[in-house]
């Protein structure tokens, strides 16, 4: 898989030995394995076979899935929960729509601070995985997902706000297919295209 990666809020953050192993990680996925997960699911989009995916393999590898960032019972929920955590890490999926962009970053840095409420530990570093517009078109995403260049483009006016590092990560090709829309009984379908090498 053909990924982007870029930091705010550090310097050399990328040379992280974590942050060097998830890139790894990613760029070696088996794809195959998601195009059979792909081809079982009815989604137009690889959006939720992709998350799974990583998930899986990233809890293999000791992540944790579900990270609550507050110990009270009103916020233990996916809307103040980070997805995956890793030793100071927290990870986010980011192929919601883009009016979730700026919650999607501040849910990741109230994460790192302390808060009135009990918090549930501390990260040091967020991480947001998203699709850059490139994803967006060739993997059947809908068109109003918050893309990679959204997320760099709301990372300027929300410096003041996020102080923590931020590492976005954008996903912008596999390397052996891509997913056709196509209409089949008045429904949107999506099919493996896949690419010769």
């Amino acid at each position: 898989m053909d990924i982007i990666l870029n930091e705010f809020n550090s310097q050399g953050m990328l040379n992280n030995g974590d942050i060097i192993v998830l890139r790894s990680f990613l760029e070696e996925l088996e794809e195959d394995a998601i195009v059979s997960n792909y081809e079982e699911s009815k989604f137009v989009s690889i959006a939720s076979v992709l998350k799974k995916n990583i998930i899986n393999q990233l809890v293999k590898k000791n992540w944790k899935q579900t990270k609550y960032i507050f110990k009270d019972n009103k916020y233990m929920n996916s809307r103040w929960t980070n997805q995956l955590s890793y030793n100071g890490i927290v990870m986010n999926f980011c192929f919601d729509h883009h009016y979730s962009i700026c919650w999607n970053l501040v849910r990741g840095e109230l994460d790192t601070r302390p808060n009135y409420i009990e918090k549930n530990g501390y990260s040091e570093i967020q991480i947001l995985v998203t699709a850059t517009k490139k994803f967006q078109k060739s993997y059947g995403f809908d068109p109003s997902i918050g893309t990679y260049e959204d997320y760099v483009e709301f990372m300027k006016p929300l410096q003041t706000i996020l102080h923590a590092p931020v590492i976005l990560i954008g996903l912008n090709s596999f390397n052996t297919f891509k997913i056709q829309k196509i209409r089949i009984d008045g429904k949107n379908k999506g099919k493996i295209i896949r690419m010769s090498s």
